[in-house]
């Protein structure tokens, strides 16, 4: 294996291992629908002092709770006032950093239409669209390694012979040599 193929063959791994944990760091997302009064909640193992980023688009408006695993358990008939977080929004963006370590829930209620109100919930790291470029940018090299590769072994392959009166790389099929210009076929007018 030449170096141009292993360079090729080191920048198409690189790549695909940075799309791979790009794929793996972007943020995860969930369509909710609700009928009036309806509630639906979502489970997240969070650690302390990490920031966890939520993105909430709605149809209408909706409220949105965070509550740890205590509060959620002591819910009783819609009642989210021991919650951690809560605010009654169309579009949002939080960033939100645990106090301690443990479940938490949150929790999207549809108590402010009479209708239904879907909301698009992204959840998660955002930097994996970072890593995905780069990872494209080093798949993008490999390949360009590969093709430059390619043609210089395939003019090598052209260059079948040597030039009789010079010595120089020809190929069979050429008449003159484009170094000294002598003919290449004798006999030939």
């Amino acid at each position: 294996m030449n170096s141009l193929k292993l360079a090729s063959l080191i920048l198409m791994v690189i790549g695909l291992i940075a799309i791979v944990l790009g794929g793996l760091y972007n943020p995860q997302s969930a369509v909710v629908t609700m009928g009036p009064g309806e509630v639906k909640s979502f489970v997240f193992s969070m650690n302390k002092g990490i920031s966890y980023t939520f993105q909430l688009k709605g149809t209408d408006y909706f409220t949105f709770y965070i509550m740890n695993e205590t509060s959620y358990d002591r819910i009783e008939k819609s009642n989210f006032t021991d919650s951690i977080y809560s605010d009654t929004v169309k579009n949002t963006t939080i960033s939100f950093v645990p106090p301690e370590s443990g479940t938490y829930y949150f929790v999207i209620a549809n108590v402010n239409s009479q209708g239904y109100v879907q909301v698009v919930l992204k959840y998660g790291e955002s930097n994996g669209t970072i890593a995905i470029i780069i990872g494209a940018a080093f798949s993008i090299s490999a390949i360009g390694v590969s093709f430059y590769d390619y043609r210089k072994n395939k003019r090598k392959e052209e260059m079948d012979e040597k030039c009789p009166h010079c010595g120089a790389p020809v190929s069979s099929s050429w008449e003159f040599c484009p170094h000294c210009g002598s003919r290449l076929k004798e006999g030939e007018q």
